[in-house]
Order: C-alpha cells, then sequence, then structure tokens
C-alpha cells in the first residue's frame, strides 16, 4: 500500500491466474490506519486482514482467475464484470474534473460522478500470489498526482 495525492493510477496485471484488487480510496478513510497496520504485520488471510479486499478500495479493478476484469466500486470487489483483460492490457483509473473513469487500454469502461475534494490514497492485495510462476502481480504502476492549477492571471487596471 502506499500514499499521496494521487489522482489516477495506471497500470497491468500480467498474471491471469491469481486475484489482484488494486485501486483508489479517500485518504480521509477513518480505517486507513488500521489497514496499514495489518499489511505492516503480514495478515494472512481474508479474515486476518479484515477483508480489506472489499473494503479498503473506493475505485479500483479486480483482476481474477481466468482473465475476468471487474469494476472495483463503492468497496465491492465485483460491483461489474466489464469483460477480460491480457496480460498486456493498461488498466487506469483517474479522475477527470468531476468524473472518475475507468479505463483498459484507452476506452473507456465505467464512468461514475467524483466529489471527493480530499487526497486519494493507492491500495493493492493479491490473493494467491505467485500462481504464474515469476510472473509478477501488478506490473508498470503509474501514478499521477494531483495536477496543479494554473495560477488566475490577475487583471491590469
Amino acid at each position: 500500500a502506499a500514499s499521496g495525492t494521487y489522482r489516477a493510477l495506471e497500470f497491468k496485471c500480467p498474471c491471469t491466474d491469481n486475484y489482484v484488487n488494486i485501486g483508489l480510496t479517500s485518504a480521509d478513510d477513518s480505517e486507513w490506519s488500521s489497514w496499514e497496520g495489518l499489511i505492516s504485520r503480514g495478515c494472512s488471510s481474508n479474515d486476518d486482514c479484515g477483508l480489506m479486499y472489499n473494503r479498503a478500495i473506493d475505485y479500483g479493478f479486480s483482476c481474477r482467475a481466468g482473465a475476468a476484469l471487474y469494476i472495483h466500486y463503492e468497496n465491492k470487489e465485483a460491483y461489474r464484470h466489464v469483460g477480460s483483460y491480457t496480460p498486456e492490457s493498461v488498466l487506469k483509473i483517474e479522475v477527470d474534473g468531476q468524473t472518475m473513469r475507468w479505463t483498459r487500454d484507452g476506452e473507456e469502461l465505467f464512468s461514475q460522478a467524483f466529489t471527493e475534494q480530499g487526497p486519494l490514497n493507492v491500495f493493492a492485495m493479491v490473493h494467491n500470489a505467485n500462481q504464474c510462476g515469476g510472473t509478477p502481480d501488478i506490473s508498470d504502476v503509474t501514478l499521477n498526482p494531483a495536477s496543479t492549477p494554473a495560477p488566475t492571471p490577475v487583471p491590469t487596471p
């Protein structure tokens, strides 16, 4: 898990034989510090990890065994099935103005109104890790910070 003021997350799920949940969550979430503690101590099962795979992601993807791809939204791991992915599929979740967008290889799969003003943290969890004989569970991760608006010019009198 990593934290920061991110507004976009791009990545690949190169292994199609495990379960990867990755996405963004409000940095103001009251449970964030407890999740960090569970991760630090090395929780090892869904129950031991406090069912984080559902509760710790507000906006994300669930890359599932058999290459099934789901939108992870509102703390629901399988909110909506959106087809499949390949090891080379580029998946992206990003804030675009007042909209959160989910894309696969540049194609929009889902969007929702987005009104949060605070920073977002990145959260990832892998179930059945290392099922692909050395293939990484998540790769090519890119985090894009919140863009800083250009200052408004002051009109000259």
